[in-house]
């Protein structure tokens, strides 16, 4: 990992949030100031990803490798405030990286971590190991055996039966005014 106080130019930055992941070279830049700091854990664990599994699309990399960072609080907010984008646009790479990366990084996250804890880790890495920039959103129905309007019918479903208790709320908070600066 490599904290840089400005953007290096020898590198490609990620604009939406300020890093550059480079899996081949097992490298995360981030820009760290007084006034700026673009380090966040998720974009290690992305590199990890990338290095142990390959490259896949970044709404499943970035999804992945926000499994532990509590997406489905903030998606069914968005869901409830009618933001979240359409998965099927989602899943098309350059609409991903152009959409707001707030609203995408959310709803990747909590879409992938409700495959993997509805059909389990192994189904979820077929599916990650097949799919490409082009063919991300047949190789999901592919794997799954549903299209990929019922898996996203299924997920807003169970974002609506989600409930969370106010000491995890709590917690949240705490944890976010601490990373505040983050993204």
């Amino acid at each position: 990992m490599y904290l840089c106080p400005c953007p290096v130019r020898s590198v490609i930055w990620d604009k939406r949030f300020h890093v550059m992941v480079d899996p081949t070279r097992s490298s995360v830049f981030m820009i760290y100031t007084t006034s700026f700091n673009s380090a966040d854990p998720v974009a290690m664990i992305q590199a990890g990803i990338y290095r142990h599994y390959g490259y896949a699309p970044p709404f499943l990399a970035e999804g992945m490798a926000g499994y532990l960072s509590f997406p489905a609080y903030d998606a069914k907010q968005l869901k409830k405030n009618k933001k979240l984008a359409p998965l099927d646009s989602l899943l098309g790479t350059y609409y991903y990286v152009n959409a707001d990366p707030h609203t995408t990084d959310i709803s990747a996250a909590s879409f992938c971590k409700y495959l993997i804890d509805q059909y389990k880790v192994d189904q979820f890495l077929v599916w990650y190991r097949k799919a490409d920039d082009l063919n991300a959103r047949q190789t999901l129905s592919e794997t799954f055996g549903k299209s990929v309007s019922e898996l996203e019918s299924d997920w807003l479903d169970y974002l609506d039966t989600l409930t969370f208790q106010r000491a995890s709320l709590r917690k949240r908070r705490r944890s976010r005014r601490r990373c505040s600066t983050i993204r």
